[in-house]
């Protein structure tokens, strides 16, 4: 299926979409993540941190008020598509005061940074964006599916969108430090284990969340790509 510009300006058809994905990966038996790649990838220190506040939302149920009610078609704490970051209205909340804290400190790796340029040699893809996700002690990132608006609109814009597929978007984490006792992060339904050098490559629709109860910060490299290579056996 090409990738749709509609589908994707639809909050409400991509989220049921990314959720029928995602129960027929379950289906096929498919783990919600994999690791593609081992090695030692640089941690740049020349580019400039900011705080990631986008997430100080509304619960969900407020937003149902304006939303047609959809909100109330989606039970958040069990089975229902999450929202994305990308988009305003993103969390899966209990019931209470939304979160409002900052949830990551960011920096996205300029296009041209050789980091880039080897990102796209490992993996192969044809195009990258790549950011540093450093969470800081006590944060959380509530769980949610990410819109991946960013390369979708770069697709449009290079006039190339229609050259791909779907799932020729490909999702990574990079991971610069070994786990540490009270860091979690979650795909789909399976807990994330990784030591120092791990890439693990995630399907673009799986909902994940994080979170860092460890005395010291936890970062990692986040990328989206584009390929129509299937990285997802790599090494198998």
């Amino acid at each position: 299926m090409k990738i749709d510009p509609q589908l994707m300006n639809d909050r409400k058809e991509y989220y049921f979409f990314c959720e029928k994905l995602f129960q027929e990966h379950i289906a096929k038996g498919e783990p919600c993540y994999k690791k593609v790649w081992e090695g030692e990838l640089e941690h740049p220190e020349d580019l400039r941190f900011q705080k990631d506040v986008q997430f100080e939302l509304p619960h969900p149920l407020e937003l149902a008020k304006v939303e047609n009610n959809y909100f109330e078609m989606i039970d958040y704490e069990v089975e229902g598509p999450a929202m994305s970051c990308a988009d305003g209205e993103s969390y899966e909340f209990a019931e209470g005061n939304p979160y409002t804290n900052d949830v990551l400190d960011r920096a996205v790796i300029p296009q041209k940074h050789r980091l880039n340029d080897k990102i796209k040699e490992i993996l192969g893809l044809d195009y990258a964006r790549s950011m540093i996700n450093t969470q800081l002690t006590g944060n959380i990132i509530p769980p949610h599916t990410d819109k991946n608006s960013w390369m979708m609109n770069y697709l449009i814009d290079q006039k190339v969108a229609d050259n791909y597929k779907w799932t020729d978007i490909k999702r990574y984490f990079y991971f610069y430090d070994d786990q540490k006792y009270g860091q979690m992060m979650m795909m789909g339904n399976q807990m994330v284990k990784w030591k120092k050098g791990d890439m693990i490559e995630y399907p673009f629709w799986m909902k994940h969340t994080s979170a860092n109860a460890y005395h010291k910060a936890r970062p990692i490299l986040s990328i989206t790509g584009c390929t129509k290579e299937n990285t997802w056996n790599r090494l198998d």
